[in-house]
């Protein structure tokens, strides 16, 4: 399908017989394409019910198999003619909408320059546009870049900003004249919820649920498959009674139907891993600045560096030190590996020189057991009929 947008572009040029450079939001007129497929070529691979994000009725999220990936409905079908995007309001099209799209950074920008230590940049448009966009947030209709009698290296910064559309724009496809956007896998996460344990699919990488949770919890203790509903049971029935027994697990999914098995090739247990070692090094950080009186700083973990075996420090040290802002991936980054598996060795399961609460120690415990006696195995042959959960 032909797709006439006009693409919203940022710039630092000089703008008619000014001498300093400013901000200048306007847009280009961009053509792309974007793939038709026909129904019967993306077969139904999944499909999961559970309450949406935003309302506590029940969603029914289908996902489609297409050239090896995922894809799923995003419910906005697009139009031929250019579209205009309206700041402020949520019904952005579906190419500039989503994590990190064109929108978001947008309005991340101009937010920015809002509440800025400087005064806000000047840009080509009534007063600010900052002003106008985001305290009146009133509606404002780019004005065309090459209109603009603008000085500089304005092409250099606009061409790699239609390269990152296009590559954004290839996240989409039109199945039976409709817009599907690939996602990763979906999977089923266990997470604290207050005093008990929740389990609801979650879209990785696009729908994600904020999970408030304290310094010492972890955002999640376990990931698991769509066809694996029956160990999700099992695993939360253990941490509860492990936790005391705080109450019944609360599981939002209403139902799961999986098509075709060979789509599954998530490893989850490498998420629960990050998930709570994220939780280890938040408590362990929290742990370095409490300190008694008159101490100097760090003298708590001193002590505890001091007494504590060299391979309690190790692992520790990769548990607890920045992951580098890798992206989390199916694979574990290999001394985290060795650090888990440090802690699946040993089985007393005390962790005795672990000065973490109690909850955080049964959840560090059970995602250990789970990563010592469940290997991971991505492999999968041929397919299997419907299976409903």
């Amino acid at each position: 399908m032909r797709l006439e947008f006009e693409l919203p572009v940022v710039v630092r040029a000089r703008h008619g017989r000014a001498a300093a450079e400013k901000t200048v939001m306007g847009f280009v007129p961009h053509v792309a394409e974007i793939a038709e497929s026909e129904l019967r070529d993306a077969p139904l691979a999944l499909a999961y019910q559970q309450p949406g994000l935003d309302s506590p009725s029940m969603q029914r999220v289908e996902y489609r198999a297409l050239d090896g990936h995922l894809w799923t409905e995003v419910g906005t079908v697009p139009s031929a003619p250019a579209v205009a995007m309206t700041m402020g309001s949520s019904e952005i099209p579906p190419f500039f909408s989503g994590r990190k799209g064109v929108a978001e950074k947008l309005d991340k920008v101009m937010r920015q320059l809002s509440s800025g230590r400087w005064q806000p940049a000047k840009v080509i448009a009534p007063n600010s546009l900052v002003v106008h966009a985001v305290e009146k947030r009133a509606d404002y209709r780019f004005e065309p870049l090459m209109a603009m009698p603008l000085q500089g290296d304005v092409e250099g910064q606009v061409v790699p900003q239609i390269e990152a559309f296009d590559t954004q724009l290839r996240d989409f496809v039109l199945i039976d004249g409709r817009v599907y956007r690939r996602e990763p896998e979906p999977l089923i996460r266990l997470y604290p919820d207050g005093q008990w344990l929740s389990a609801g699919v979650e879209r990785r990488g696009y729908a994600r649920r904020q999970i408030r949770t304290p310094n010492a919890l972890p955002r999640s203790v376990g990931w698991f498959r769509l066809d694996d509903r029956s160990g999700l049971a099992e695993e939360a029935e253990i941490i509860i009674a492990a936790m005391g027994d705080p109450g019944p697990l609360n599981d939002r999914i209403s139902r799961i139907e999986v098509y075709d098995r060979s789509v599954l090739r998530a490893s989850p247990e490498g998420h629960a891993i990050y998930d709570v070692a994220d939780a280890m090094r938040r408590h362990f950080q929290a742990e370095i600045s409490r300190n008694a009186d008159g101490e100097e700083p760090g003298a708590v973990i001193g002590r505890w560096l001091a007494e504590a075996p060299i391979r309690d420090v190790g692992y520790f040290k990769a548990i607890s030190g920045k992951l580098r802002g890798d992206p989390i991936l199916d694979d574990v980054p290999t001394e985290l590996e060795e650090a888990f598996m440090a802690i699946a060795e040993d089985e007393t399961g005390k962790f005795a020189n672990f000065t973490g609460t109690g909850r955080l120690r049964v959840f560090a415990r059970e995602v250990a057991r789970r990563w010592r006696d469940r290997p991971v195995s991505m492999d999968f042959v041929g397919k299997v009929p419907s299976l409903l959960f």
